[in-house]
């Protein structure tokens, strides 16, 4: 959804606070809820994580860099396939609720069944990757970053936003 309002997205690179904020969407949420704890309870995905702060692509980065996988894997996703209409930014940015899920092929369709059981329709959007790197397109290559440089960056945020 348009929901950057609030968001560091906006606050960062349009120096404004926005104006669309999360919306609750209590049937949605539930289902999505009740949906990714059987899917984890059932053993059909390997990683998850919420989608809030930063977006998507946040989401994205911190499974990369944090956890068990501690980089040693990437990701390339291809926005395009989340069926939304909203601008390459709102995609990639939007905190409206939802969640990351790393699910393995053989799992695909006993997950997707239990996921539309409770009225949420998943997308795959892009696949684990043994390239340490995190690459997004949409027609053609958004973004391209190594998981060594992005893990620098969060290592040093604080102490470099201090100085």
């Amino acid at each position: 959804y348009d929901e950057l309002g609030g968001s560091e997205y906006y606050r960062i690179v349009h120096n404004r606070l926005g104006a669309n904020v999360p919306v609750v969407r209590w049937d949605q949420e539930r289902g999505m809820v009740y949906g990714v704890i059987d899917s984890i309870n059932d053993g059909l995905v390997v990683a998850a994580h919420d989608i809030s702060n930063g977006g998507m692509l946040v989401t994205l980065a911190e499974m990369l860099i944090g956890g068990n996988i501690d980089g040693k894997y990437g990701a390339e996703v291809d926005i395009s396939l989340a069926g939304s209409d909203l601008r390459r930014d709102k995609v990639l940015f939007s905190e409206s609720s939802g969640y990351l899920l790393e699910v393995p092929q053989q799992n695909a369709s006993q997950f997707e069944r239990l996921m539309e059981s409770y009225g949420v329709i998943p997308r795959y959007i892009g696949d684990v990757v043994s390239n340490p790197r995190l690459v997004a397109y949409d027609g053609g290559q958004l973004v391209n970053l190594h998981l060594d440089d992005m893990k620098t960056v969060w290592a040093t945020g604080l102490k470099d936003a201090l100085r």
